[in-house]
């Protein structure tokens, strides 16, 4: 009896002798605080490091998503005991329906090498009360491979880590002001990016740490920071600062709607959605639930809304035209809508205040507001303004002077005309290939030699891509014979996007070289990504026989992904005569891979799933703008589908084509927007489809406007008058 512990001891030994992934069968777990500090004020910023391991079995993966909480919300969570002194931040932030979220993921296989996670624990845990507790995490990153599949696939397992104990003691206000005078130090300091464009590490950490901080001296300047406009968002405090504010304990949801409705007079702050989004969630009661949320949020929105709008006439300059800009764009019920005309005035008196992606913004989601303004030496001042040199914009100048000529087009056509032809005839015309597809105007003949001349001698490649979207876009067909000969000589050689629209431009004027011209452009291998993407690249400025022909031939591509490419285009361009192919080729891919399933499915397929060429072939057979799809099609279709994604999937068209509502779907490529040489109906692919029509909706005013005024409040520096949130 006495040898036992012995024994055990010598067989322990034994044990820590063998490698690792002899010892370890299945993935663990393990957190810890950072540096191993135990004790944290309330408030204070809680870093923690998760780190996972496993067997070197090939058995697991795991997800490596490392951005912030929205996006992946249940990867990973927390408890904490005992269970109350505490509270998830922002679980009214995260409830569904109320934000929006997401990121980029990876995956690699996991095993005893360790993979370890950073992140701040108060972005789950907010602790209310000092005491002791002790937290535990759980993972839910790790899932199991199937085969060379370097995916996880469900089931994911629940990893639970070890316990670790800290201390949360009070926060003095000493403490506080201390602690945010080091913060704004810091932040006062000139922005340090490293050459990726990262802000440096010490201002992150500054700008997580004034956002759990949490004392009415931080909060106020969260709020003052909640602010789009450049400069801010760039260093990221509008996003903390948006989380900030939506995670303050419950005794200081007054102070930030004290510290926010401060900002709403403030004649330099500039109101955005987001801004108004915010105080609509601290306007909820601290307990409500999502039932409640939902049924009181259009009350709270429509009240956050009238304190904007009140707010509006103290803004000036820039400030006044974002708020109005922003009003005008969340109007949303009778009693906002009312206001629009107002708020349209203001923003068309402000408008070029607005950066280019709220100005393209307004004009294409409120142009109906807008119209009835003097927009029409705005919209001419757009044009012939000098862009900024840089932009944290996604739009381009050229992006706007083409919406800007739309809308010319709308109020004063002659005018637009004239402007049109002499952007046209400049050397350098201030649009883009891309944005030259929807410009409005009939074609201009007079320029077409001079472009087709400058396109055989250009040799830059961004220049012949302009220069063949104005040919496709405005030409007639009559230089035809200089495009071929250009294309005969690079077919396949040439750049992905010259190409596509030089061979659009024989396509669009029906060559009887272009079905060749394209085939040859198919065959080549010079560039993978051209060829995988040769017919959707061209319908993007135009379609016809020619292509329709080469896409039906290139159903048999032997790569999967031009092979598919096809389908797609066949599916929103192609002829009734493509309807026999396309189920010749579906009935040959079924036989090839029918009762196959662990084949084709994506989630044990490498590479480019072989489900995704059968899917494209079943979508364009079901929902093909040209022809209506019978009982008996649309049933061989579900009979012949492999894989579980790809049945769900064409499942769910078989489903809206089986709908006893028909709707019309037009599909036309940007370049044949023009009245004068329209398409016509039969080769815009019209037919009555059995799915949904998505336009943007475009708000209007349906009555007379009040006029503008101030709404009576009292002094927002000491009460707000807050609907569900005012105590008195």
């Amino acid at each position: 009896m006495r040898s036992f512990p012995r024994m055990s001891a010598l067989a322990i030994g034994c044990l820590s002798l063998l490698p690792i992934a002899a010892q370890q069968i299945k993935p663990t777990l393990e957190i810890h605080t950072a540096a191993g500090q135990t004790t944290f004020h309330m408030g204070e910023r809680i870093p923690i490091t998760l780190t996972l391991t496993g067997p070197d079995n090939k058995k697991y993966a795991i997800d490596t998503a490392s951005y912030d909480r929205s996006g992946r919300l249940t990867i990973d969570s927390f408890d904490a005991t005992p269970k109350t002194g505490w509270a998830d931040p922002l679980e009214q932030y995260f409830s569904p329906g109320f934000f929006d979220g997401g990121g980029l993921r990876g995956d690699k296989p996991l095993s005893s090498e360790p993979v370890t996670f950073t992140a701040d624990l108060n972005e789950q845990i907010r602790f209310d009360q000092p005491g002791i507790y002790t937290i535990t995490a759980t993972s839910h990153r790790v899932g199991t491979l199937n085969g060379k599949d370097p995916f996880p696939r469900e089931p994911f397992l629940s990893i639970l880590s070890n316990p670790v104990e800290i201390h949360i003691i009070p926060a003095t206000p000493e403490w506080q002001a201390e602690k945010l005078r080091s913060i704004l130090a810091i932040l006062a300091k000139p922005i340090q990016r490293s050459n990726s464009g990262r802000s440096d590490e010490e201002r992150l950490a500054a700008v997580a740490d004034l956002r759990f901080l949490n004392s009415p001296a931080a909060i106020e300047i969260l709020a003052a920071n909640l602010r789009d406009d450049s400069g801010y968002e760039i260093n990221g405090a509008m996003w903390s600062a948006a989380l900030g504010l939506s995670g303050v304990p419950d005794p200081l949801r007054d102070v930030a709607l004290h510290a926010m409705s401060r900002q709403l007079d403030d004649p330099d702050f500039p109101v955005s959605s987001t801004f108004l989004r915010i105080m609509t969630n601290l306007e909820a009661g601290p307990n409500d639930r999502l039932k409640e949320l939902q049924a009181t949020q259009p009350a709270r929105r429509e009240t956050v809304w009238q304190l904007a709008f009140s707010g509006l006439a103290h803004k000036q300059g820039a400030a006044r035209a974002a708020t109005a800009e922003t009003l005008l764009t969340e109007a949303q019920d009778d009693k906002t809508l009312g206001l629009n005309e107002q708020i349209a005035a203001i923003v068309a008196s402000t408008f070029t205040a607005l950066p280019i992606d709220r100005q393209i913004a307004q004009l294409q989601y409120n142009w109906d507001a807008l119209r009835k303004q003097p927009m029409l030496p705005v919209l001419q001042a757009l044009l012939h303004q000098t862009p900024p040199k840089t932009s944290s914009s996604f739009y381009s100048a050229a992006d706007l002077h083409v919406i800007a000529l739309q809308r010319w087009f709308d109020l004063d056509p002659d005018g637009a005309a004239r402007e049109l032809v002499a952007q046209l005839a400049s050397p350098n015309p201030s649009f883009t290939a891309d944005s030259i597809a929807t410009l409005p105007g009939g074609s201009q003949p007079q320029f077409e030699a001079k472009w087709a001349r400058e396109l055989l001698e250009s040799e830059d490649n961004g220049r012949q891509s302009l220069l063949g979207a104005l040919l496709v876009r405005f030409g007639t067909g009559t230089a035809t014979v200089q495009v071929e000969s250009k294309l005969d000589s690079l077919v396949g050689q040439w750049a992905c996007e010259p190409q596509a629209i030089a061979l659009a431009y024989v396509v669009k004027f029906h060559s009887d070289n272009a079905s060749s011209l394209v085939r040859r452009a198919m065959a080549s291998t010079h560039d993978t990504a051209c060829y995988q993407s040769l017919f959707s690249s061209i319908s993007r400025y135009a379609y016809g026989p020619a292509l329709n022909e080469a896409a039906i031939a290139a159903l048999h591509n032997p790569d999967p992904r031009a092979a598919a490419d096809a389908a797609e285009y066949l599916r929103f361009y192609g002829t009734e005569s493509a309807k026999q192919p396309l189920l010749q080729r579906y009935r040959e891919w079924n036989e090839m891979w029918a009762g196959k399933p662990d084949k084709v499915d994506p989630s044990t397929e490498s590479g480019y799933p072989l489900s995704a060429f059968g899917q494209k072939l079943g979508e364009a057979l079901i929902a093909n703008q040209g022809w209506i799809s019978d009982p008996a099609l649309i049933a061989e279709v579900l009979r012949r589908c492999v894989g579980e994604q790809m049945c769900r999937e064409v499942q769910q068209l078989a489903s809206v084509a089986a709908s006893p509502i028909p709707n019309v779907v037009l599909n036309a490529p940007r370049a044949s927007r023009d009245t004068t040489s329209a398409p016509t109906l039969q080769s815009l692919s019209i037919s009555l489809r059995r799915s949904s029509l998505n336009f943007p909706k475009r708000q209007s005013s349906t009555s007379s406007p009040p006029p503008l005024k101030t709404t009576t409040r009292s002094n927002w520096n000491t009460k707000p008058q807050l609907s569900s949130r005012n105590t008195e």
